[in-house]
């Protein structure tokens, strides 16, 4: 998300919770209204807010907004207004790395059909699972995953998020993982497989896996190498794999030189609210160790290896700002 369209969505989120309050008055009617006009991009940034308002209908009774509020609250948040921190918290999961597409596009999409899956898991939460077969699999930060074993096959729908799998032996042949981008296969393996903006990456620990995608390509990936690729075009070239694909298993990311861009990223799958940084700091990069589990203890690691500074707008908005 660009600085100019958080700027935007900031700026509708607060007239949307200004114009649901009942002091509200004529004069400040006619001040957003005359902001909606001003440019084409509020009135897009309004129509995203105006969405997700709808979402939070069931609040506005003070029976179902109490309780609602207290459990999103953190304990500093008390001097914010219930329906502003409902409403930016509401606006912050649909926009944020999604940024202006429609709402079946976004992570909220993501995480309401993951409501219907076999194992799901919430923000910054991390689950092993022992497969029948004798596999086993780990499942990252806001992930779902459905099982569908039988008689002549061992498949797995990986519906979004990264899941990290040691895939046993088997009569019924390779352990076959589908996406929405394409399918992985593999048998007395080690893989990952982590939906990214670009498409999903594979990566290989040991063995070696064979991938399908959308289009037809194919490819056989080996041990130590990862991949990206979508449903449509070839798939990526093949690159060293990442200790990050893996070591998220452990609780801990570890950042290899990536970009400060990336890794805020990978820290904000683990965390609620909105963390970004700003352009100037973007492309710094990162090395190091950092606790999934303590993602402000992560955050406070930083500035004493770059030339940075936390900022805490709220609780649940952090960004990173040059030093």
């Amino acid at each position: 998300m660009t600085d100019t369209h958080y700027r935007h969505l900031k700026q509708a989120a607060d007239w949307y919770a200004l114009l649901c309050d009942e002091t509200v008055d004529e004069s400040q009617r006619a001040a957003w209204r005359r902001w909606l006009e001003q440019d084409p991009a509020h009135r897009k940034a309004w129509s995203v807010v105006e969405k997700v308002g709808e979402r939070f209908e069931p609040f506005r009774e003070e029976s179902h907004r109490k309780p609602a509020y207290d459990a999103l609250r953190a304990p500093d948040m008390a001097s914010i207004g219930r329906r502003r921190a409902l409403l930016s918290l509401g606006v912050l999961a649909v926009a944020g790395l999604a940024g202006w597409r429609t709402l079946r596009d976004t992570p909220l999409a993501d995480h309401l059909a993951a409501l219907t899956t076999d194992y799901a898991t919430g923000t910054g939460e991390r689950r092993e699972l022992a497969l029948a077969d004798g596999s086993r699999a780990w499942l990252n930060t806001l992930s779902a995953l459905d099982i569908d074993y039988g008689p002549r096959q061992r498949l797995l729908h990986l519906r979004t998020g990264e899941l990290l799998l040691e895939a046993s032996r088997d009569p019924r042949g390779p352990l076959r993982v589908t996406t929405r981008h394409g399918e992985v296969a593999g048998e007395g393996a080690t893989f990952g497989l982590c939906h990214q903006a670009g498409g999903l990456c594979v990566s290989v620990f040991s063995g070696t896996v064979d991938i399908l995608n959308g289009a037809g390509a194919r490819a056989r990936l080996e041990q130590g190498r990862q991949l990206t690729f979508s449903a449509s075009g070839p798939l990526g070239p093949p690159l060293p794999v990442e200790a990050a694909r893996r070591s998220w298993s452990k609780g801990v990311y570890v950042a290899e030189g990536v970009s400060l861009q990336r890794f805020v990223e990978e820290l904000g799958r683990h965390r609620h609210g909105y963390l970004g940084c700003s352009p100037e700091v973007a492309a710094l990069r990162v090395v190091g160790s950092f606790p999934l589990a303590d993602t402000e203890r992560a955050l406070d690691m930083l500035p004493l290896a770059l030339p940075v500074r936390i900022r805490r707008v709220m609780p649940w908005w952090v960004s990173i700002e040059a030093a």
